[in-house]
């Protein structure tokens, strides 16, 4: 993959603020996964173009990706559609774009084309 058809990486900033709720700051499970694996196999941060967003919407430009109703983090988008391993798990975006928005998706994608191993059942 060229450096101009790296995937996109859509994580939550890892600390928030959600008045609906509760007080407090938050952090997201499903983001805080995908963080351990990119702190596990550095060569992913390498691989990938990694945009950390706000909680609140809209969530940098995942609506112009994937839709307004679909800004669920973390997410990795496929601007130019899908690559030879994505299909298996990508949605329809926005145009060309495809997308990975469930995490056990996403990890097998990162363990299957970034030759990691894979996630214990």
């Amino acid at each position: 993959m060229t450096e101009t058809t790296h995937p996109t990486l859509y994580l939550l900033k890892t600390q928030f603020i959600d008045p609906d709720a509760g007080t407090g700051t938050f952090y997201c499970p499903d983001c805080i996964k995908i963080e351990g694996l990119l702190s596990a196999f550095h060569s992913l941060r390498q691989a990938l173009k990694i945009e950390y967003v706000d909680f609140a919407k809209p969530r940098g430009a995942l609506p112009d990706l994937a839709g307004h109703e679909n800004q669920s983090c973390p997410q990795l988008v496929f601007r130019k559609g899908d690559d030879d391993i994505s299909s298996q798990w990508s949605v329809e975006g926005i145009g060309k774009t495809r997308r990975i928005d469930n995490t056990r998706h996403i990890e097998a994608y990162l363990s299957a084309r970034y030759d990691l191993p894979s996630r214990h059942p």
